[in-house]
């Protein structure tokens, strides 16, 4: 036994400084910006800071991945140029990197594509990096006419399958930005704020700090969960129908639009169904940029969509409000 156990800690050992090397030897990918633009935020963890121009550069020792301005306005959200005041329609659009435009130009991202496409409507782009449902949620809550003018539009959400892990924060996702993030729970029925994931869960939240610290971890791409249960999407859904409700009760007869970015096929299927009865319009473009979708990102370095993935999205968004709209109208 004590052989045993011997060898098990030297096989530990010998995979942990593996794992060291491997990082080690890795072209490390190098961040900067030219002022801080993220600033914490008790609802939402974090959240862009309000009439901000910064320039953000993405690269390795050798090559540059991205060299792009961010615009915020007065209420953090990413400004879409082009976009003319005084249109009678908004279109409010919430999500992560994606929806936010993570390194592209202002004029770029997939809300000011729309805006050229959609000349009735004011796109605002509430999305940031990170987010997860519950963002949305929380942001839904604060919507003022102070924010939003327009009484008249509709909201966009643009879901991918990573979100489900933001929703219960996920061992990757805690460590690398998450900590902050707001938790909910489904109690008694009822959707509930139960704090932060650091704050609501300190035996976890210790545990996942600990398991970080080893190379081997982070390196095999360990997530903990191992895999999203039923009930983990249930949370995910609930929180996107909680944020419909909440815009609706401030905007009613508006759409909600639920849209299936392209990769997001492991809960497509959940979504579809779940939203079947409801009045929330699902948009499934998880097979747009088939056969390989990947070939749209900004670099090979980095996954996120570039110019014309948004493009492509910001064409079928807008063909979908456009035949929503003529289709409510009477219009042929």
């Amino acid at each position: 036994m004590l052989f045993g156990t011997a060898c098990c800690a030297i096989g530990l050992l010998s995979l942990e400084g593996l794992a060291q090397l491997t990082e080690q030897r890795r072209p490390p990918v190098h961040w900067s910006s030219s002022t801080d633009y993220k600033i914490p935020d008790p609802d939402l963890g974090y959240r862009p800071a309000g009439n901000r121009r910064v320039r953000v550069q993405s690269r390795t020792d050798d090559a540059l991945i991205y060299d792009v301005r961010y615009t915020f306005d007065e209420w953090g959200r990413r400004k879409v140029p082009g976009a003319a005041a005084g249109r009678p329609a908004h279109l409010l659009f919430f999500g992560c990197s994606v929806t936010f435009g993570e390194g592209v130009e202002d004029t770029e991202t997939m809300p000011a594509q729309i805006a050229r496409m959609l000349p009735s409507h004011q796109p605002y782009n509430y999305a940031f990096s990170g987010y997860g449902p519950q963002q949305a949620y929380a942001l839904a809550q604060r919507l003022t006419a102070a924010q939003v003018s327009q009484r008249d539009g509709a909201l966009v959400y643009v879901f991918i399958d990573q979100q489900v892990r933001r929703a219960i924060g996920a061992l990757r996702m805690f460590n690398g930005w998450g900590w902050d993030f707001p938790r909910y729970v489904i109690e008694n029925g009822e959707l509930t704020r139960k704090g932060s994931f650091s704050t609501s869960q300190p035996m976890t939240a210790s545990i996942y700090r600990a398991l970080w610290r080893s190379a081997a971890v982070r390196e095999s791409g360990l997530d903990w969960p191992l895999r999203t249960s039923a009930r983990d999407v249930s949370l995910s859904l609930r929180l996107l129908e909680e944020t419909s409700a909440t815009y609706r009760s401030r905007f009613p007869d508006n759409d909600v639009y639920i849209v299936i970015y392209p990769t997001a096929t492991r809960h497509r299927q959940a979504i579809v169904e779940h939203f079947a009865e409801r009045p929330e319009q699902v948009l499934d473009l998880s097979a747009l940029l088939d056969p390989d979708p990947y070939r749209f990102r900004i670099h090979p370095l980095d996954n996120h969509p570039g110019p014309a993935a948004h493009r492509r999205i910001a064409e079928a968004i807008a063909e979908a409000i456009t035949d929503r709209i003529r289709s409510a109208s009477g219009e042929p």
